[in-house]
């Protein structure tokens, strides 16, 4: 796991700067603390940060293939590089190293589709071929390795983070993209393509994109079709097996390591699974941990003991006060680089921080309720389409019966209905129809997702289309939040339920499997859970990793002073919205009139960000 970044002017004259390189490496010094290295090719340069994991010894980079010329830089692990890299070898391939990025190089040759299916793992990598000066940038299937870019009329720079683009090179200093303030005040992200700054971009899951010709030419295509995979990985009327099967071997892959490993265990269903697939193959002491709050109501952390007593392993836990979390809240934002989607970021990056201490890999359970439906909102579709045509004065007749009783779900569901925009995707957002028209009347705030619901393959089942669409939405956000808060203290991630094959096998898993005859989720893995652990840990209440910010944000002072400060005529946030509105909006809240938690959380992100990361200071 490391950081990489690289430049590639399409002047072929013009020859890049090393120190600007080494400038971008800094910029991601915490992301690789083992190593840093630089490789320059004329109007091409490639920069990387090591986190040190396979090969400890032989694994340095840029690494450049004797034989060919050709260079790499790789951010990732290639889980099965030991199968592949025998079948290299018995075909006259000679290795140096015993690495994983040695065999990545060797094998990536021409374009994705010619030999990206033998790859199983996570990745972000750049190879540069010198015999016809081009460049290839992959990112792995499901985006669990960030990838982000710049392109300007003089050329192209990349990186794993978008602080190691701005301010160097190709892009100026930091500016906001304006029109997704809207979006990432309805969703509390910002998808992909688009980010929150005016000019960069993300590559997206699945996707390459590859420089060559003179003039230069930038062509980004799509690699990876799930509908198109799982015929050629799960043939029909072919066996496929069980889950236990095929998620044991997900996790076995996944523990390739010259590392110490350990496992996050929040005590619920996804990372009990998890852990106890590790346990049974990691024989010796294994690390686990956890984090939580004093408040009852938000704290897993008994449910992970009780995991981590059956299991016998070495668990550490924590609860975070509340002021602790906000002291941690900037910086958690710095790494983030953008405005938090996710409040849990803060603990997770936290965690991170503990479970450093011990091991260099944890696993988690992330990427399970987007395979078996882990998420009541995947109904709200359903429950649009039997609604039909009246969909509409149902959701209006709804919302305002769920506000006078308080039903906060039931809201939810109406607001959805109430909507123009299609359920699944307005069943993502977070923000209220009437808060979000009162920030902006008339702001379009859907972003690039319109286009990518319609790009979902409709030739399978309809819950297999709101499940795809989970992975290449929501997911994103979660798997940004994962990479960014781990690599903030150099610790790497890993995703057994996102293994290609598992996600695969999941899409002929079946309907009944995952939600029953009815509204049920995640039936699947609840059947299996309950193998192991006691009914009262598998079907109690979803907690989602949740912070109790709604509390908070009216009785700690903390906050207190952090909500003031958006709702004064210097913050970023007045420059943007009504004075007034901020201070409504506030005032409501702390005075349990209504609950703006959402609406303060995503202008707190906002003030934060403009202030920790764009620089500009409260009183500008």
């Amino acid at each position: 796991m490391c950081g990489i970044a690289g430049i590639h002017y399409f002047d072929v004259s013009r020859r890049v700067d090393g120190q600007l390189i080494e400038a971008m490496n800094t910029r991601l010094a915490h992301r690789g603390p083992n190593g840093s290295g630089v490789f320059l090719d004329g109007n091409l340069g490639l920069g990387h940060r090591r986190l040190s994991v396979i090969d400890l010894e032989g694994g340095s980079q840029p690494m450049t293939d004797t034989e060919t010329g050709r260079t790499i830089v790789y951010n990732g692990e290639f889980f099965n590089f030991a199968e592949v890299r025998a079948r290299l070898a018995s075909s006259g391939h000679v290795f140096r190293t015993g690495s994983d990025t040695e065999v990545l190089l060797k094998l990536a040759r021409g374009l994705p589709a010619d030999w990206i299916s033998q790859v199983n793992g996570m990745f972000a990598f750049a190879v540069w071929d010198p015999a016809d000066r081009s460049l290839i940038v992959v990112r792995d299937r499901f985006g669990v390795k960030p990838l982000y870019y710049v392109q300007t009329g003089e050329g192209l720079a990349f990186a794993s983070e978008i602080k190691a683009l701005v301010g160097l090179g190709l892009c100026p200093a930091p500016a906001v993209a304006t029109d997704t303030l809207a979006e990432y005040l309805a969703f509390r992200h910002v998808l992909e393509p688009r980010t929150m700054f005016a000019g960069v971009r993300q590559l997206p899951a699945g996707h390459f994109l590859r420089i060559s010709g003179q003039p230069a030419k930038v062509e980004i295509s799509r690699y990876w079709n799930e509908c198109l995979a799982l015929q050629e990985v799960f043939p029909a009327h072919a066996g496929h097996g069980d889950f236990g099967t095929n998620f044991h071997k997900a996790v076995q892959r996944r523990l390739v390591s010259d590392v110490p490993l350990g496992s996050f265990n929040s005590g619920g269903v996804d990372s009990s699974l998890v852990t106890r697939e590790v346990r049974n193959q990691v024989a010796g002491e294994l690390h686990t941990f956890s984090i939580g709050f004093a408040e009852a109501a938000y704290d897993e952390t008994p449910h992970a003991a009780e995991v981590a007593e059956r299991l016998g392993t070495t668990h550490h836990a924590e609860r975070l006060a509340a002021r602790d979390y906000a002291a941690l809240l900037p910086t958690a934002i710095w790494h983030h680089d953008e405005p938090l989607c996710h409040p849990h970021s803060v603990q997770l990056m936290h965690l991170s921080g503990i479970a450093r201490q011990h091991v260099t890999v944890v696993l988690t359970g992330e990427g399970a309720d987007e395979l078996f439906c882990g998420y009541p909102r995947l109904h709200i579709p359903r429950i649009a389409d039997l609604a039909g045509a009246a969909r509409r004065p149902i959701g209006v007749l709804l919302r305002e019966l769920s506000g006078l009783a308080g039903l906060r779900r039931i809201r939810k569901l109406a607001d959805v209905l109430a909507s123009d925009s299609a359920p699944a995707i307005d069943a993502h957002r977070f923000l209220p129809l009437d808060t979000l028209h009162c920030l902006f009347p008339d702001a379009d705030y859907l972003g690039a997702r319109p286009e990518t619901w319609r790009g979902i393959n409709r030739n399978q089942d309809s819950l297999e289309v709101l499940l795809e669409y989970e992975r290449r939405s929501y997911m994103q956000s979660l798997l940004l939040r994962l990479d960014k808060m781990s690599m903030a203290h150099g610790l790497e991630a890993r995703t057994p339920f996102l293994d290609f094959e598992l996600v695969l096998w999941s899409k002929q898993a079946g309907t009944r499997a995952k939600i029953g005859s009815g509204f049920g989720n995640k039936n699947l893995l609840k059947a299996e859970a309950e193998k192991h652990f006691s009914t009262e840990l598998v079907r109690r209440r979803k907690v989602g990793f949740g912070v109790p910010l709604r509390e908070w944000f009216r009785t700690q002072a903390e906050f207190r002073d952090m909500l003031d400060d958006i709702a004064t005529p210097n913050s970023y946030a007045a420059s943007i919205w009504p004075l007034k509105t901020l201070r409504r909006l506030v005032s409501e809240h702390r005075e349990s009139r209504m609950d703006h938690t959402e609406a303060l959380w995503a202008l707190l992100n906002i003030e934060l960000w403009a202030t920790r990361v764009l620089g500009r200071a409260a009183s500008a």
